[in-house]
């Protein structure tokens, strides 16, 4: 868990030099590809394939619903709030997705809670407030923009919080490479088409040009790095 915390940190990072380059979902279909590939190369090296055929309608169903919460709006909302109000402001409010995640666990699957987890979730809440106010008055937004990036980044925190919770129940016949083989081409997939469908594909070559090779290998490194290892610690 604290590996994948570390990761995801340091990849958020990498996420903040490249968000303004192109549109942050085009961005997030990319690095869910290259993710895609790395979980694929993996899986002859797992458990069988068969577990796939174990798998209900009812658990196909979450496990979709959990990608597009987690990966489709979360992280694509997380991006661009990275780009409006910088990787401090926007960690540091996305950072209550524990609490998210424990009031959606309470009503969706009825978890009792102990007064010393509920404690260790708001400290956790408490030191990324901290951590994250470190840095802050060197990054210049403007009222609008702040507002802005600040309801994004809330609306990550509550996808990724209900997002976790019923993955919870839909990978219980699945590996966690078995589930995010799947997952991964699927939310670049609706990543990419969404994109298309938005009114922008008249600039998507254009944009796609643009993107340099530095720019396509730090996204490509965000992929593997967050999407793949941070995923699998996850």
């Amino acid at each position: 868990g604290l590996l994948g915390a570390f990761i995801w940190a340091l990849h958020s990072l990498l996420l903040r030099t490249q968000v303004h380059k192109a549109a942050p979902i085009l961005l997030n279909s990319f690095r869910c590809a290259i993710a895609s590939i790395f979980f694929w190369i993996m899986l002859p090296f797992g458990a069988s394939l068969d577990a796939y055929s174990s798998v209900t309608a009812l658990e196909w169903l979450l496990l979709t619903g959990s990608v597009l919460l987690i990966i489709g709006i979360g992280d694509t909302l997380h991006m661009i709030s990275i780009r409006e109000i910088g990787v401090s402001r926007s960690m540091g409010l996305t950072g209550i997705h524990p609490l998210t995640t424990m009031l959606f666990e309470r009503i969706l699957l009825g978890t009792p809670f102990s007064e010393g987890f509920i404690l260790g979730c708001l400290l956790v809440v408490v030191g990324i407030a901290l951590l994250s106010s470190r840095g802050q008055a060197a990054e210049g937004v403007g009222g609008g923009r702040l507002t802005y990036g600040i309801v994004l980044a809330l609306v990550a925190a509550m996808c990724w919080g209900l997002g976790t919770v019923i993955l919870k129940p839909a990978i219980l016949h699945l590996t966690p490479v078995q589930a995010n083989s799947i997952r991964m081409p699927l939310v670049a997939l609706v990543l990419y088409l969404s994109y298309r469908w938005s009114g922008q594909q008249r600039g998507q070559l254009r944009q796609l040009r643009q993107l340099g090779g530095r720019t396509l290998v730090v996204m490509g490194s965000v992929g593997i790095l967050g999407m793949g290892f941070g995923s699998l610690c996850f």
